[in-house]
Order: structure tokens, then C-alpha cells, then sequence
């Protein structure tokens, strides 16, 4: 480890130790025109027992202000104008999280780097801050994998929940869902070399667990190479609605593909199979909020 990167990390690490958190975990995440989608993502995220969001606004053009006034005003949400370049938006997304993992050291015990299309699915436990306590404590992060759904071939109507409706997915072994987020113990991330929005290297002798608390990832450089591929995580995935609903899929996801043809056959995928599991973990351990928010538009 250079001299520089030894220094910043004993200065995290000591403030980590010296002072409480204020948060057991924090969600970092970049958007842009997620209006009718920004406010069910908090919401889900509040409920599993997320309590602080760093959000990146990418310049947006719709009323994302009134869809978060609440969340803002009680000091959950912080929102900062991160207009990003174009074409490579990638990396202001990097320098996002990386800003989102400086604000965490010594204030957030976790930080997921997600997306709001993203939902963290704890599998066995009430809430992701216990399932990170009581599977991963002695880890320094974990990558979980995405679990792909598609659009159910439904157009959401103005107020209905996504998780509600969007209930077809990709079967567990599709290619895809071997990709996946990391959440991270911000004081032993190389927090300067982040250079993707998949995972953070981390410092010598730290290292990663999958959703099955298992060895992921091995050093080569400053990347992480993984060990493995595509796994059935038993403890936490990320469900992952990248098509949205047939509106968003149609107008806004599939026209700035750079591989159409690709996007189609995911469109096709990633409605193969149903899945209730986010929908039965709300039921299960969060009985009134998923009465009061999801339960009304679930349709047979």
C-alpha cells in the first residue's frame, strides 16, 4: 500500500473506532428523471431499514422535488446537483459514489452504491441492516447480485408501486444476474481508485463476500477480479427493474440502448417466470406499511 493510502486509511479507520455512527446504512445513488419511481425507492428502502440517502441529481427536467420533499425535510434524504458529462455520464456516477463513501467514514457503518432501479432484498432477515450484522459483520463488503425483472408487460398507472405490478423476472440462472452492487464499509475502501459502479478495491488484507457469505473477489492491481460466477444468493440480492414498466421501456430504455437487439432479448428474458419475494418479505415482516402501500394495486 503507497504511504499516501496507508495515511487515509489509519485517519478512517481511527474515526471510524472513536465515534458512533449516526447511521447503520446509507444508500449512495445517482439519477435523473426518476419522478414517478424515486419515491417508492425510498420508501422500500426506509422500510428495510435504510436510514440515509446521499442522492446525486444528474440534472433532471421533472418534478423529482415533490416526490422527496418529505423525505428531505425530515433529514433522510440529502439531494446534490451533480450534473453529469456526456457521453461517458460513468464517470461523474464513479465520482458520485465516490463522494457518497468520503460522507460515510465515521457517519454510516454501511453504504450501498445502487441505482434507483435497484431494491437491496434482505432473504432471511427482517431488515438489511440486521442481515449485515448478523451474516456479513466480518466482511469489509459484500457484493450483492442483481436478480433481473422485467416489465410484466404492464404500463403503471400515476401513484402505483412498481413492486407491486412488475412481478415477472429472469430465471435465477440468466447471465446477467451474475453481475451485481456492492455494499461497503466505507473506512476500508480505496475510496480514489473507485473506477466502476460495481465495486470499490479495497485495502490490503480486506476483502469481499458474495450474497452466500462466501470469498468473491482476489486482488490484480487495483481491480477486483471475481472468483466465481453467477450464484443463488441466500442471504441478500438486489432485485433489479432496469426495464421498469412498458412506458419506460419503450420511451426511454430501449431508444438509448447502444445494442437494441440485445435489450430485446433481455425485454423477452427477464419476463420468464413470476416472483413474490420482495412482495412476501414486505408481508412478512412489514405488515402495515405493506398493507397501507403495495397491497391495494397487487392484481391477480
Amino acid at each position: 500500500m503507497h504511504c499516501r493510502s496507508l495515511i487515509l486509511f489509519v485517519f478512517q479507520f481511527i474515526s471510524a473506532q472513536l465515534f458512533p455512527y449516526e447511521y447503520e446504512v446509507a444508500i449512495a445513488s445517482m439519477f435523473r428523471n426518476c419522478a414517478p419511481f424515486i419515491k417508492e425507492w425510498v420508501e422500500y428502502h426506509r422500510v428495510a431499514g435504510v436510514d440515509h440517502f446521499w442522492l446525486y441529481d444528474d440534472a433532471s427536467t421533472d418534478d423529482w422535488q415533490s416526490e422527496l420533499a418529505p423525505y428531505i425535510e425530515s433529514g433522510l434524504v440529502e439531494v446534490f446537483a451533480w450534473p453529469a458529462g456526456k457521453p461517458d455520464w460513468t464517470v461523474d456516477q464513479n465520482r458520485a459514489f465516490q463522494d457518497g463513501l468520503k460522507r460515510a467514514i465515521g457517519v454510516a457503518k454501511w453504504i450501498a452504491l445502487i441505482d434507483s432501479d435497484e431494491f437491496v432484498l434482505p432473504l432471511q432477515d427482517r431488515s438489511i441492516p440486521e442481515c449485515l450484522e448478523k451474516r456479513f459483520a466480518h466482511a469489509q463488503a459484500v457484493y450483492a447480485n442483481w436478480y433481473h425483472f422485467g416489465t410484466s408487460y404492464v404500463t403503471l398507472a400515476d401513484g402505483e408501486p412498481m413492486l407491486s405490478r412488475l412481478i415477472w423476472s429472469a430465471a435465477k440462472s440468466h447471465s446477467r444476474n451474475a453481475v451485481g452492487k456492492s455494499i461497503i464499509r466505507s473506512e476500508y475502501a480505496v475510496i480514489d481508485q473507485l473506477w466502476t459502479q460495481h465495486f470499490c478495491p479495497l485495502i490490503e488484507n480486506s476483502f469481499y463476500v458474495n450474497g452466500d457469505d462466501e470469498k468473491t473477489f482476489t486482488f490484480h492491481g487495483i481491480d477486483l477480479i471475481s472468483n466465481d460466477g453467477l450464484h443463488h444468493s441466500k442471504f441478500i440480492r438486489i432485485n433489479h427493474y432496469a426495464h421498469r414498466d412498458e412506458k419506460y421501456f419503450q420511451e426511454v430504455r430501449l431508444p438509448r440502448d447502444s445494442n437494441p437487439q440485445l435489450m430485446l432479448e433481455h425485454y423477452k428474458a427477464f419476463n420468464f417466470q413470476k416472483n413474490y419475494e420482495i412482495l412476501n418479505f414486505l408481508e412478512k415482516y412489514h405488515p402495515k406499511e405493506y398493507l397501507e402501500y403495495w397491497k391495494p394495486y397487487i392484481r391477480n
